[in-house]
């Protein structure tokens, strides 16, 4: 349920970042290891922006795979955290990327 407040949290920074613009459309980027599940986070974003004063915007979601790089120098993707290193089947990794839910861009009618 921490999706309703990151779409409230979203809602919010698209309409500062819109400036009374009307949005049209906005593309997030969600990690795989965010702990985010889209298709919640699509539903809260449809309450959320209307309650913002932002009504008919597209949402547009991007999964963005976990990054690692291993100690053995390996870069990988993965939709899963429990994925070992295919070069060398270890774990002794950090993660570079995929723990974000992040807008990615924010579409707006300027006429």
């Amino acid at each position: 349920m921490h999706e309703y407040s990151v779409a409230c949290e979203i809602a919010a920074l698209v309409k500062h970042t819109a400036r009374g613009a009307r949005v049209i459309k906005i593309t997030l980027g969600v990690g795989a290891l965010s702990g985010i599940f889209t298709e919640s986070l699509r539903m809260y974003l449809e309450l959320a922006l209307p309650e913002a004063g932002l009504d008919n915007v597209a949402i547009e979601t991007k999964d963005v795979p976990a990054t690692f790089l291993c100690s053995c120098t390996e870069q990988y993707t993965s939709d899963k955290f429990t994925a070992a290193c295919p070069k060398c089947s270890g774990y002794q990794r950090t993660i570079v990327s995929g723990q974000d839910c992040m807008v990615e861009s924010i579409e707006v009618d300027d006429d």
